[in-house]
């Protein structure tokens, strides 16, 4: 995914299909990225400590030496790191639920794609995006065209509402990590109360 994205000023440039052809092969990439890194924050976070530490997660062209970094250091579960203590590992293991190992039985599809949490968060996700992608390539160009900003107004006032949202994710996770750590709300509301405000 960091390849791609990386690849994106160069072949923009020369060929509207490579251009659109790397653009696939990010999505194609971030695809398989998510539910990875997902499971992985599983295995490695405390639910009272993933919302604040989800926030840190997000990186554009640094995120290339960040994969490398994460192949040397990362492993799938505590008990298989050799370089952490025996009181993390133990303490790992004890908040953070079991990981359900790969069975042979079926993929139930059909159950996946009728069912209604799956749709919705479908639909949360498509409207986060939506907002997100148009806010990110309307804004500069309104910023330019309309309002006829300079390179650097633009440049600083285009960059305000992201890092807003950065400041956001780092306060919001710390509520919510608060909310279930004092079990004034539940895992699902906090999650569908953080996800409402974040849209």
């Amino acid at each position: 995914m960091s390849t791609s994205t990386i690849l994106v000023p160069v072949v923009a440039i020369r060929s509207l299909y490579l251009f659109c052809a790397v653009r696939v092969l990010t999505g194609l990439t971030s695809a398989s990225w998510f539910p990875g890194f997902y499971q992985l924050w599983a295995a490695w976070a405390p639910p009272n400590e993933r919302g604040l530490l989800i926030g840190f997660a997000y990186a554009g062209a640094v995120s290339f030496v960040y994969c490398m970094i994460w192949f040397m250091f990362v492993y799938d579960e505590p008990k298989l790191n050799p370089r952490i203590s025996m009181k993390e590992k133990t303490y790992l293991e004890s908040t953070c639920p079991v990981i359900m190992k790969n069975s042979q039985g079926k993929i139930p599809i059909k159950s996946i794609l009728t069912s209604l949490p799956v749709w919705a968060f479908i639909v949360v996700n498509i409207g986060i995006d939506w907002n997100l992608y148009t806010f990110l390539t309307s804004v500069p160009t309104y910023m330019r065209e309309v309002l006829h900003f300079d390179f650097q107004q633009n440049a600083l006032l285009s960059s305000l509402p992201y890092i807003g949202m950065w400041i956001g994710q780092l306060i919001f996770g710390w509520i919510s990590d608060i909310l279930l750590t004092r079990r004034i709300l539940t895992l699902s509301v906090v999650r569908k109360l953080m996800n409402s405000i974040g849209c």
